[in-house]
This record gives structure tokens, C-alpha cells and sequence, in this order.
């Protein structure tokens, strides 16, 4: 039965990565979880093919090494395209894939059990809005009583409310579930440590891939989630303007991370994750500032936001002359006298909100700032730098 067993996964193995190729022991477990990657994503999202992708990166990888592999990558026709692009308009891809390597001290300081609530809270907060895009109603997640009631029971009458509930979509159950899950995990004690880490951009195509694998996010390929958004990390480690910052210590522990984009109007952050207690809050502000000193982004807003504004000028405007019997401050016609204008950014699910300049206009629906302007947005990872700066 054993000798069957591995015979089938000889052959599976084998469709990916060739017959007889070896696999050093300290990555087996990673390319586990691209072969089971390669079976469960058999489509193509964002005209990438996942199947034939991962099938390159693993087979180059083990044949030729992590270096080998990013820079054929790098030289594949997309992204050749893309840099030539890029370098049209003056914008250095090169320094954006190379990026810079700084080493800080971390420790973990009095505010990490405040923090480590605030993960799980977040965590029972997504979980619920999760469930309300569902078409579950919000009395029937935050029921009376739900408040006092402790971590765990909170979670086990979440876990009741999925389980009494059809779900039209798996993969969102499975994200719920995987909320609940992480929320659970966030136990222990807190403990006093301090550890050198080296923040820098990972050009390990292997490691990039597992992106969500190492802070158990829905990004990962196999185990968490059951790899639900797998295709996300395969573009995120194929495509030249995306890339990976992550944090490890010297004990070769994985303690941050956080996905980047390059667009011609500077960097673009995604939300930052991170594994244990320490806390990497001046760290990341000084390597973040370091990493994109060179792109000097102020805010730039969509077109299609920029007419809600005008609107909101007007009603302003309106109130001040007809009710409060004043004169109108804005008397703004056409978007282009929203420049200088300054704005107010808030993040769903938060409360406070961080002052931004308007200086231009784009066709996607997206805010282009610095990334500390959208991170400062983010309750769950720099809403305490309002109440407690952080210091020199």
C-alpha cells in the first residue's frame, strides 16, 4: 500500500518538476505546497496561465537555483515589455527590484498584549463583515450579549452562525473559518525578546510564492485557507513592478511582510502582516521612508472620486451661503480646482482619518500616495502612532 502510495506521488511529482530531480531537504516542504498549488489552480487569472507558471518556477528553481530562476523571470517577454516601459518614463525599475537591505533591532515593548488583542479583534471583525457579505444580518452575528462575552466564546458563536448557514460561495466560508482559526491561534504568553532582522525585497522566486504560507494568510498556496488565493501570490512573484518586503530574523524567522506595486506615479503598499510581538514600528517607517525617498508621491485621486468631491464642495458651499448665512469657501466648477485641496483619507472600518493633499488626477480607482499615508489609515497596524508617536 506504501509502495503505491509513493508511486502516485512519484507521478505527480513528476508532471511537475520532471523524473529524478532532486529536492534538497530544507525546501521539500515548500515545493509540497507548489505541486499541490499546481493541482487545485488549473485556470489562468490576469492572462497568467498558474499551472505552466509554477511548473516554470519550480523545475528552474531546482535545476538552476533562486538566482537563475528570478532573473529569467525578469527577461521573460511581459516583463520586458513592462521595463521598457517603465524606463521610457524614466522610472528605474531596476533599484524598485533590487531594493535595499537595512538591519534593525527589534523587541517586543509594553504595548504587545494591547496589540496582540487588537489582531484578534480584528480577525473577529473580518470574519463578521465577511459573513454579512454572505447575506448574514449583522443582529444575528452581534446579538445582544455578544460584547461581554470572552475571545473564545465570541468565536465559538461565530463558528454556530456559519455552521446553521448555506454558503452560495465556499471559498468565502473557508475565509471565515480561516478568521476564526486565526483568531484562535493568537494565544500565549507574551514574552520578552529582542532580535536583529533584516528588512529587505526578496528576489527568492520560492519564497516570494509563499508570501502568505509564512504569516498564514490567504495568500498561501496550500495549507491556509486551502490555498484560495494562491493565483495572487503566483502574479505577485511573475510580475517585475510587484514585489515582497519581508522582515526575518537572524534565526531565519519570518517577522513582517508587506506586498508592494510600482506605478508610474510612485510605490504603492498593501497592508503589512506580521508574526509574533515584536514590534517593527520605526522600523518599517525608516525603511519605508529609505525605499521610496526616491518616488516623492503626494496624493493623487481618481477621476470618478474627484467629481463625488466637486459635489460635496457644492453641498458645502450651499449650507455655508443659505443656512449659516456666510460666504462660500470653495466655488469649484471643474476638477481641476480641486488641486491643492486638502482631503481627508479613512480605511474602512476606521475612525480616524489622516489629512492628504490633492495634486492630480487618474483614470484607476485607486488613492496614489506615499505608502505611510495609506498604512496610517490601517487601525490594525498604525492607528496607535495617533495616540502614541513614536519617538526618535
Amino acid at each position: 500500500m506504501l509502495s503505491l502510495f509513493e508511486n502516485t506521488r512519484k507521478e505527480y511529482y513528476s508532471n511537475v518538476i520532471g523524473k529524478d530531480t532532486e529536492i534538497p531537504d530544507e525546501i521539500k516542504d515548500m515545493i509540497d505546497n507548489v505541486i499541490i498549488a499546481y493541482y487545485r489552480n488549473t485556470g489562468s487569472v490576469r492572462k497568467v496561465k498558474i499551472q505552466p507558471t509554477l511548473k516554470l518556477i519550480a523545475t528552474n528553481y531546482l535545476t538552476q537555483g533562486p538566482e537563475k530562476t528570478f532573473n529569467l523571470i525578469r527577461r521573460l517577454h511581459p516583463n520586458k515589455e513592462l521595463r521598457k516601459d517603465y524606463k521610457r518614463k524614466g522610472i528605474d525599475i531596476d533599484a524598485y527590484e533590487t531594493g535595499i537591505t537595512k538591519t534593525y533591532h527589534l523587541k517586543t515593548d509594553a504595548n504587545s498584549l494591547k496589540r496582540k488583542i487588537e489582531r484578534v479583534n480584528h480577525e473577529i471583525d473580518m470574519a463578521a463583515l465577511r459573513m454579512s457579505e454572505a447575506g448574514i444580518s449583522l443582529e444575528e452575528i452581534y446579538f445582544d450579549g455578544f460584547d461581554q462575552l470572552n475571545t473564545e466564546e465570541k468565536l465559538k458563536a461565530l463558528e454556530k452562525v456559519v455552521n446553521e448557514h448555506e454558503f452560495k460561495k465556499q471559498p468565502l466560508k473557508q475565509e471565515i473559518r480561516g478568521h476564526i482559526q486565526t483568531a484562535r491561534s493568537i494565544t500565549g504568553e507574551t514574552y520578552e525578546m529582542e532580535r536583529d532582522a533584516e528588512f529587505y525585497v526578496c528576489k527568492d522566486p520560492l519564497h516570494t510564492l509563499h508570501m502568505g504560507e509564512f504569516f498564514n494568510t490567504c495568500l498561501s498556496l496550500a495549507k491556509a485557507f486551502d490555498g484560495v488565493n494562491a493565483w495572487a501570490s503566483v502574479i505577485q512573484t511573475m510580475d517585475s513592478n510587484k514585489n515582497v518586503i519581508y522582515a526575518r530574523g537572524t534565526n531565519g524567522q519570518y517577522y513582517g511582510r508587506n506586498r508592494t506595486v510600482l506605478t508610474d506615479k510612485g510605490i504603492l503598499c498593501t497592508r503589512f502582516y506580521s508574526n509574533g510581538e515584536m514590534n517593527m514600528d520605526n522600523a518599517w517607517i525608516d525603511y519605508l521612508s529609505s525605499y521610496a525617498d526616491h518616488t516623492k508621491q503626494d496624493v493623487i485621486i481618481p477621476k470618478i472620486c474627484a467629481d463625488y468631491l466637486i459635489h460635496v464642495t457644492q453641498f458645502v458651499d450651499e449650507l455655508l451661503d443659505k443656512i449659516y448665512l456666510l460666504p462660500k469657501y470653495y466655488n469649484i466648477k471643474q476638477r481641476k480646482n480641486l488641486i491643492g485641496q486638502l482631503i481627508v483619507g479613512f480605511a474602512p472600518h476606521t475612525s480616524a482619518g489622516i489629512i492628504g493633499r490633492v495634486i492630480g488626477f487618474t483614470d484607476a480607482n485607486v488613492c496614489y500616495a506615499h505608502p505611510l499615508w495609506h498604512n496610517i489609515k490601517r487601525r490594525d497596524c498604525w492607528s496607535r502612532w495617533i495616540f502614541d508617536p513614536p519617538t526618535d
